[in-house]
């Protein structure tokens, strides 16, 4: 006799179909929430706490917004948060989400809202967006703790290239790998700015891409180097970009760092020694990529920890000079 699958709904009403005819009330606070659901994509309930300074009721108010259909919460992270305990409720937005928020007048294009989540199947995809939402929350909260003093802001992908972080917004470029050159299309994971106010107008806004490897990938493949994925060949790719002024000429991104946040400092260790061999000895820019793991962001947060550039120099980006 075949299986039946349980029904989520039966488990969190969470998960219940939404109720088309279901009215609510849509304050500042609300549309902020829904609004976050696009810019980052996959969120968790820390996620929002830190995003709306704190969520009364929050409970109340999600399930209000999955029963209007404004979010969803994605089935697979039923038999995830039983693996991975520290995960709280993810959820992300629907395309009436997108519908409403252009209906208030946010200058977003409903039209290209993708419910990217409901096609997770794997645990590592999911985990994958999750940790750009940790990087680029506590980013954000992290700037905003010390704007008010600092003067320092950020500005997301969507206000620099139009999209939020789950539309992928590629560029071409090559690859050389003795002496061979290939071309090879390169895929942030998103793209932010940080604005650094002690410097001169023309050099005061950074511009980053952002990389989140989940060491499913080698730092370096000899035999078969063209045919799997590396940070190595990722890093030599941005290399090349700089090299022949590809990023300023697609994106208009003038002096772009790319971050790779990783898993563990023996991780980084690892690749920083293929990339003085590969990288670095080829004459590419060491502060064009920068690294940092989880480990280490489990202590400092992305504005005051100390990334590694790819010739293995710390470096603080809020004191980039």
């Amino acid at each position: 006799m075949k299986r039946q699958k349980r029904d989520p709904a039966s488990i969190n009403p969470r998960f219940a179909k939404p109720e088309p005819t279901r009215r609510v009330n849509f304050t500042q606070r609300t549309l902020d929430r829904l609004f976050y659901g696009w810019r980052f994509g996959l969120l968790d309930e820390t996620h929002l706490e830190k995003l709306l300074f704190g969520y009364p009721r929050k409970t109340h108010r999600e399930l209000e917004l999955t029963r209007a259909g404004l979010i969803y919460h994605p089935d697979v992270q039923i038999p995830l948060r039983a693996v991975c305990t520290g995960i709280h409720w993810i959820t992300a937005l629907t395309t009436k989400g997108a519908d409403v928020l252009a209906s208030k007048g946010y200058r977003i294009d409903p039209t290209v809202h993708r419910e990217r989540y409901r096609r997770h199947r794997s645990f590592n995809a999911i985990l994958h967006d999750l940790n750009r939402s940790d990087f680029l929350v506590e980013l954000e909260t992290a700037i905003r703790a010390v704007g008010k003093s600092s003067g320092l802001t950020m500005r997301h992908q969507d206000e620099l290239l139009g999209k939020p972080y789950t539309e992928t917004i590629s560029f071409p470029s090559l690859a050389v790998w003795k002496r061979e050159h290939r071309p090879i299309t390169i895929e942030p994971d998103g793209y932010f700015s940080i604005v650094l106010p002690n410097l001169p107008t023309d050099r005061a806004e950074k511009f980053f891409a952002l990389e989140i490897d989940q060491d499913t990938e080698s730092n370096i493949r000899w035999a078969n180097f063209w045919d799997q994925k590396s940070i190595l060949k990722t890093m030599i790719a941005y290399g090349e970009a700089h090299k022949r002024g590809i990023i300023e000429e697609k994106l208009g991104l003038s002096n772009l760092r790319t971050i790779f946040v990783t898993t563990t400092e023996r991780h980084i260790a690892n690749i920083l020694k293929d990339a003085g061999q590969h990288y670095i000895a080829q004459g590419y820019p060491a502060n064009a990529c920068l690294f940092v793991s989880r480990e280490k962001l489990e202590t400092f947060d992305p504005l005051s920890v100390e990334y590694k550039n790819a010739a293995g120099q710390p470096i603080v980006i809020s004191e980039w000079v």
